[in-house]
């Protein structure tokens, strides 16, 4: 059974060729820290992965088109905040994407009451 092509979330219209993590690994091994399993089950949820294309992947680990908040799915908010708490959620994200999205401010929200 073939699920079809998964798409850029970017936008570019091009098919995915790897699975973006929106908390990055190397975040996400220091949250697991010597808790192996933990740090694999993490880096393997698929709420905090999107597809892109390699050259938007690029693009945005180098700063020079950071993915947009607005294409992040609901899954990968609920799964920074499950990961790193509301507050480092709304920071971290807020620092490694681009723009303003609602969702985002909602976590803000949360933190404070």
């Amino acid at each position: 059974m073939s699920l079809g092509v998964l798409y850029c979330v970017a936008g570019c219209g091009r098919p995915a060729d790897v699975r973006h993590h929106v908390v990055y690994q190397q975040e996400l091994r220091r949250v697991a820290g010597r808790d192996r399993a933990r740090g694999d089950a993490l880096r393997g949820d698929p709420r905090g992965m999107v597809p892109m294309c390699n050259s938007c992947h690029e693009r945005h680990h180098s700063r020079s088109k950071p993915l947009p908040l607005s294409v992040l799915p609901d899954c990968a908010f609920v799964f920074a905040v499950e990961v790193l708490g509301s507050d480092r959620a709304f920071n971290y994200l807020g620092r490694v994407c681009s723009g303003s999205d609602a969702r985002l401010d909602a976590l803000l929200s949360e933190e404070a009451a």
